[in-house]
């Protein structure tokens, strides 16, 4: 008797062979399970790196420590305007990896992200690349995009938030001055090649409330305010 032969159990009319129900694997089907497996390493790889973060410690073009997704690129189109300032946003997402997703997923964007560790995420460079922060292509075209991860926010992002703006204001060359009112204001929403400066995206959106905390919108935006005069900031006017 032969082992195959050996691995038969025999209970009554259930008899059945071990061997058949475990056949002997034919090499083009191993093969094959083994090109399935490699493809699949592979795109999970590729999945991976979309999700990969690089820290940069800066350079010729910029001296502020980014880090920087690698993989698909987050949105954009090219820029064609002068730079006329900042429009300030929140995510409602907990981390930067959270909002990279969905930036990816929906096809908007940002030029920057304050993380609650105070760490900057770099999706775009300014300077080249138009970010689809606020739905309305004017402001789109001329102001970039900078994010606070939250609410909630921490210390550390209300601390880096305003010497960010100041960085930002010298590098790209747009005065530093920042809107003192809050809500909606029709006459900064039609103007975005006149007005230069931070504003809030509640400013020029009128079904925007961004960037507030716990609803309370006028206080978190005085308190950027505040931040922003202590870095030598002026006030801008409409």
């Amino acid at each position: 008797m032969n082992r195959r032969q050996r691995l038969l159990v025999l209970s009554g009319d259930n008899a059945k062979s071990l061997s058949s129900r475990f056949p002997r694997r034919r090499p083009w089907k191993f093969l094959a399970g083994l090109g399935l497996v490699g493809f699949g390493v592979v795109m999970a790889a590729k999945f991976r790196g979309q999700m990969k973060f690089i820290s940069s410690s800066g350079s010729s073009t910029t001296d502020w420590p980014f880090v920087i997704p690698i993989g698909e690129k987050v949105a954009s189109r090219k820029r064609k305007y002068p730079i006329r300032g900042v429009i300030l946003h929140h995510t409602v997402t907990s981390s930067p990896q959270t909002t990279y997703r969905v930036f990816l997923q929906r096809g908007v964007s940002t030029h920057f992200e304050i993380a609650p560790d105070g760490k900057v995420w770099k999706y775009l460079e300014p300077e080249t690349e138009v970010a689809f922060h606020t739905g309305q292509a004017g402001f789109n075209d001329r102001f970039i995009g900078v994010d606070l991860t939250g609410p909630p926010f921490t210390e550390e992002q209300i601390k880096v938030l305003p010497k960010f703006l100041e960085y930002l204001s010298k590098r790209y060359g747009f005065r530093l001055a920042i809107y003192p009112g809050w809500g909606y204001n029709p006459e900064l929403a039609s103007a975005p090649d006149k007005i230069e400066g931070v504003f809030g995206h509640a400013h020029v959106q009128s079904n925007k409330i961004d960037p507030s905390e716990g609803g309370n919108v006028p206080w978190f935006w005085n308190k950027v305010v505040a931040s922003v005069q202590g870095v030598g900031g002026s006030l801008a006017i409409a």
